[in-house]
């Protein structure tokens, strides 16, 4: 039986263009040098030697280019499949740079881990690439991914399950595999990227080179149920308030643009935590919905006008009605930005947008 991540269900507030950039790397490299990996050396020099990790000879450029080197299309394919799913979160929540910084440094990490426990050279993404799945868990341990599975190459199927038990059940593979292998898996390498990745995700947070948003690992909550919620009633209305709730409990992206937008029709009924009203709503902005984003920030602006947040949803509105070709509500709410916030962070982004939409 074969089962494989293909999806988290994380909306994102990027696109995660450093992901695929390195993705796009692995590839390229791997068909330019497949061959001569592949190809028994039995005179003359070997043209990759200096590009694969030995514990004999490490060397700086051998500790980032050995990541970028693969056996075969399976050992790419797994790899890269695994930074597409994970790696696409990390890298819309750490920004560009961050994270390709982020990714060497596991790597080399990882490089130095197997060297220093394997006398044995090594090439792959894995060991960066577990590290990437550890931050993944340590940031989302309740959101889920979906599994793909195959029985014999007769059935198959999709399945949803957490985050935190997806990565734990490959590290329990690679525990078991470093305890009884000796074959050609770098299991000590991998266990490397996993504490690396660990280390990496909790500096983040502690160091604040990440906002904290109550859904890491460290919050303490409690693991979501997946049972239905008994929903609160009386005989004026129904509490909106549950199945939203719930929604982002179980980071149901489906559910809960379809409980917010119920929530919004019956506006005269506000939700009893502001949080969790800002939650939902930029759930649904980075789901890229714009026309019920658009009804979540007007709600929040005439419902909360003297919010600190309200800058940032004046803003949003303002660039979801640019988008919509609405150019005159853009420019009124931009207007209102620079007129009675003058000392708004992110003012400059404002008076920008603001000149663009005056010089169309």
């Amino acid at each position: 039986m074969m089962i494989i991540p293909l999806r988290a269900d994380n909306p994102m507030e990027r696109y995660p263009i450093a992901n695929w950039v390195i993705i796009g790397l692995n590839v390229l490299i791997f068909f330019a040098t497949v061959n001569e990996i592949n190809t028994p050396r039995w005179y003359g020099p070997d043209p990759l030697v200096d590009y694969i990790l030995s514990p004999q000879h490490i060397t700086l450029m051998s500790l980032v280019s050995y990541a970028f080197l693969h056996a075969d299309i399976l050992h790419l394919a797994g790899n890269m499949l695994f930074l597409f799913v994970f790696g696409s979160n990390i890298n819309a929540r750490m920004g560009h740079f961050q994270f390709s910084v982020c990714y060497l440094l596991l790597g080399m990490f990882s490089g130095l881990i197997h060297c220093a426990a394997d006398s044995h050279s090594v090439i792959g993404a894995s060991g960066a690439v577990c590290g990437i799945t550890a931050m993944f868990v340590i940031w989302y341990p309740k959101y889920r991914v979906q599994m793909w599975w195959m029985l014999f190459l007769f059935r198959t199927g999709t399945f949803w399950m957490a985050s935190i038990w997806v990565v734990l059940a490959w590290l329990i593979l690679d525990l078991l595999g470093a305890l009884g292998s000796s074959g050609d898996v770098a299991y000590i390498g991998h266990l490397g990227g996993y504490l690396g990745g660990f280390l990496a995700a909790t500096g983040a947070l502690f160091t604040r080179l990440v906002e904290r948003d109550g859904e890491d690992i460290f919050t303490g909550r409690t693991a979501p149920t997946l049972t239905r919620p008994e929903f609160r009633s009386s005989k004026k209305t129904i509490s909106h308030e549950d199945p939203i709730r719930f929604a982002l409990t179980t980071h149901d992206a489906a559910a809960l643009r379809k409980a917010y937008r119920n929530y919004l029709k019956n506006q005269s009924v506000p939700l009893s935590e502001l949080e969790l009203e800002k939650k939902a709503l930029k759930r649904t902005l980075a789901a890229q919905d714009h026309t019920l984003g658009l009804a979540g920030l007007e709600r929040l602006i005439h419902g909360y006008p003297h919010a600190p947040e309200m800058p940032g949803w004046l803003f949003n509105a303002a660039m979801i009605h640019a988008q919509g070709k609405n150019k005159t509500k853009a420019v009124n709410l931009l207007e209102q930005i620079v007129r009675d916030f003058p000392t708004w962070s992110n003012l400059d982004q404002a008076q920008s947008a603001l000149a663009k939409l005056r010089g169309a």
